[in-house]
């Protein structure tokens, strides 16, 4: 994730994820309630935390594991 976004239900998103979504005129995935993209707030904490923790392990980013793996993992 790079740059997290929430929705007024609370969920966080990777912007240029939920933006495709919305765009293609879907729902927010977790709640299915419509929302736009003038609905989305910039999380910056977690966008902070994501920062810190790629300037602690500088390898982590360039880890190539596909979101399709990580989803799969976690089944």
């Amino acid at each position: 994730m790079r740059d997290p976004v929430v929705t007024h239900s609370g969920n966080c998103y990777e912007w240029k994820e939920i933006e495709k979504i919305i765009e293609n005129g879907g729902d927010d995935p977790m709640t299915w309630e419509k929302i736009t993209k003038q609905e989305l707030i910039p999380n910056k904490k977690l966008r902070s935390a994501i920062e810190s923790f790629e300037k602690s392990y500088p390898f982590a980013r360039e880890l190539k594991i596909s979101e399709k793996e990580l989803f799969l993992d976690n089944l």
